[in-house]
């Protein structure tokens, strides 16, 4: 009977999360609440539950996170203040500018950001660690098009789900999933995950468009609203070349993927060589506030761009170690069994994987320990169990309960309610599709 309950009041907490945050309460506030309210339904001692929690789900992550996190931080930091990423940005945009088809202009524009993102995604810098300098390449983008403000949000995610597949970076999720899912690494199923990539890209950017040019004749236009300061000027005096600019970029995929040092290292690597190259282009002195020094002014840059990241992950990724030490699991173990054994094994473990990301950012730590205990027992193999974890993470990681999504909110002066409509259109009902499709070519035995 607990088991029963247990699993109700897990299924009422993650509704009450990404309906409170959908209304606006702040995701630590609603993630302690269902926390919370997970472990009374379940029996448990709330500050034992806690802290095994956070020691069982949470520290793992962390071990790896903090490292990328941190390093990520301070490359993102460099790229945003010295202008490289702007280089980046605008020598793709460049090409574009005089098209006079607007409608075509647009989605070019939607496709070079995305190609944009996916550069910045080669470093291995984590999408929240550069969120603000995302931010200010969509809305200087934005302005030029008079896209309607309410889509900053979507762009911005849509090129964080272009990156989720890609192979051979040190992303968090290339990084982590290794750890749990024995024989699958960042180049597992390399040829079909840069496939998704095209796919997803092309696909959002033309719905994406469509979205965007029905509004637009509707009389919606872009206002800058409180981003003001986020505007990027095309002056290429004030930034490094695009090729240089690209340089870093090189140095981490040679450290990943030719020296095979670590990814936190690799990314380490880069940012020396982004210092080194972009250090005359940063302008402290612009940053500084009233009497606050250059270097005062630095530490706070670093401090925004790295240590509010971990607190989010760790926060919503104690919900998910609740659950692993909660009653219901057991119910959770027992109906994966039953769908391994009735099911395709990779059709069951892609919808194990996708109602488990629904849970919140550390989902993939209960969707290896299933995977790798339950289905690879039925013949799922190892590299089907860590690509369908991927995919799965591409369909449901941008729920309102999802703590990038709460941050984009919140930097873009947008609402979740308004911004949401279109992000669910491109990152989750298109994903789903992309995932059936995928799934299927793996079921098939089609992997390259």
């Amino acid at each position: 009977m607990i088991e029963i309950v247990s699993l109700i009041g897990a299924i009422v907490a993650c509704i009450f999360m990404i309906w409170a945050l959908y209304k606006g309460l702040n995701l630590p506030l609603a993630c302690t609440i269902a926390t919370v309210f997970v472990a009374l339904t379940s029996g448990l001692n709330v500050d034992d539950a806690w802290t095994t929690a956070v020691s069982d789900a949470v520290s793992p992550l962390l071990e790896v996170y903090l490292g990328l996190w941190l390093a990520g931080g301070i490359l993102g930091y460099l790229y945003g203040e010295s202008g490289a990423a702007a280089s980046l940005a605008f020598a793709i945009f460049r090409p574009f500018k005089n098209i006079q088809n607007e409608r075509v202009k647009l989605v070019a524009y939607l496709i070079a950001f995305m190609i944009i993102r996916l550069l910045l995604n080669l470093t291995g810098v984590d999408s929240m660690a550069v969120m603000i300098l995302i931010l200010s390449i969509v809305v200087t983008m934005f302005k030029e098009l008079d896209v309607p403000r309410k889509y900053v949000s979507c762009v911005m995610v849509c090129g964080v789900s272009a990156g989720i597949m890609m192979p051979y970076i040190p992303t968090t999720l290339n990084v982590i999933l290794p750890m749990f899912v024995d024989g699958w690494s960042a180049s597992t199923h390399g040829g079909l995950r840069l496939l998704w990539t095209v796919a997803f890209i092309v696909l959002s950017s033309l719905w994406l468009a469509r979205m965007i040019h029905k509004d637009q004749e509707k009389g919606e236009h872009f206002e800058m609203g409180n981003m003001q300061h986020m505007s990027v000027e095309d002056d290429p005096t004030k930034r490094p070349n695009a090729l240089v600019s690209l340089i870093p970029i090189v140095v981490v995929l040679i450290c990943y993927n030719g020296l095979d040092f670590s990814a936190w290292l690799s990314i380490v690597c880069g940012a020396v060589i982004a210092a080194i190259l972009f250090v005359r282009y940063l302008d402290l002195r612009d940053m500084t506030l009233k009497g606050r020094g250059k270097f005062a002014m630095f530490i706070e840059q670093m401090n925004r761009s790295s240590l509010t990241i971990p607190l989010y992950y760790a926060i919503a990724g104690i919900f998910a170690g609740i659950l692993t030490i909660s009653p219901c699991y057991n119910l959770i173990v027992q109906l994966c069994e039953n769908m391994a054994s009735t099911l395709s094994p990779a059709v069951g473990f892609s919808i194990v994987s996708i109602v488990l990301v629904f849970m919140g950012n550390s989902a993939v730590y209960i969707s290896a320990v299933l995977g790798t205990s339950v289905f690879a027992s039925a013949g799922l193999s190892a590299a089907s169990v860590g690509t369908i974890i991927l995919l799965g993470n591409t369909v449901l990681n941008t729920l309102p309960n999802s703590a990038e999504m709460q941050m984009q909110a919140e930097i873009s002066d947008t609402t979740i309610a308004e911004s949401y409509p279109s992000i669910f259109k491109t990152t989750v009902v298109l994903c789903f599709v992309l995932m059936i499709v995928f799934v299927a070519l793996l079921a098939l035995g089609i992997a390259f």
